[in-house]
């Protein structure tokens, strides 16, 4: 794509809002485009979709699914899975749709699938990554094994050479060298050793609605705790982690149901 476009200077004074200024978006998948051309001979997978009852969750899935990448089956509310479907001009009567009203009710029901090998894989819909992971890692009835659960996000920047995986350590990405650092020599650090953090989603959906609800408090300094069966806690400056009790792995920090500290 080339072109050549004309900007004048505002014989005005002009002032915008964060939320209405202008932006350029360019939509360019290379990467995205080499894999779904790599995996095109392979059959679908069987995938279970948790709560697709919003027009982009639900849109998201029929595009794989038209890639065949994967064999949807829909799983929710299903009348809200309709009118999604109603509002993006899709038909879904060829897909298995599992009325299964509320979230947590859903995922349950998605977990035994996947235990009992009527789904190979979940596709997550509209609903909040901290509700799906904390059934998904269930120690009696999760999906769990032996290895560490955990989740990325997987981008196609234009201009980068590679997928860009962003995990959930990247809302605490800033620390100092003194918040992130082992009492143990530097060439660790160097090589990798360090405190990263983890469960970032969790902290910035509170962190995000501390700048909505009360902006006054979200300037100034916070102290964020994770409770459950796996507990932490998140020291946040005006938006922005600064300290967090975990290190190197999720398993450091505060005492947990099933982790030391």
């Amino acid at each position: 794509m080339s072109g050549e476009a004309e900007a004048p200077a505002p014989v005005v004074p002009i002032e915008f809002g964060a939320a209405e200024m202008p932006g350029l978006t360019v939509q360019r998948h290379v990467h995205f485009d080499r894999l779904l051309k790599q995996t095109a001979p392979l059959p679908a997978l069987k995938t279970a979709v948790i709560a697709p009852e919003e027009a982009e969750a639900l849109g998201g899935a029929l595009l794989a699914a038209e890639h065949t990448l994967i064999d949807p089956i829909l799983i929710g509310d299903a009348a809200l899975i309709r009118e999604a479907a109603d509002e993006i001009g899709k038909d879904v009567s060829c897909y298995p749709i599992i009325d299964v009203p509320g979230h947590r009710a859903a995922i349950a029901y998605v977990v035994f699938m996947i235990r009992s090998g009527e789904a190979a894989a979940v596709m997550k819909g509209h609903l909040h990554t901290s509700t799906l992971l904390s059934e998904v890692v269930r120690r009696d009835c999760g999906l769990r094994g032996r290895r560490l659960i955990s989740h990325v996000f997987v981008m196609d920047v234009p201009g980068l050479e590679y997928l860009l995986l962003v995990t959930d350590a990247a809302f605490h990405y800033g620390h100092s060298f003194v918040n992130d650092t082992f009492a143990i020599p530097r060439r660790f650090y160097d090589e990798g050793v360090r405190r990263y953090g983890f469960r970032g989603l969790s902290y910035d959906y509170p962190t995000g609605r501390l700048r909505e609800d009360w902006p006054h408090l979200a300037a100034g300094r916070v102290v964020i705790a994770h409770r459950g069966n796996g507990a932490s806690m998140c020291a946040v400056r005006n938006g922005r982690s600064v300290a967090s009790t975990m290190g190197f792995t999720a398993l450091d920090g505060l005492p947990m149901g099933t982790r030391s500290g």
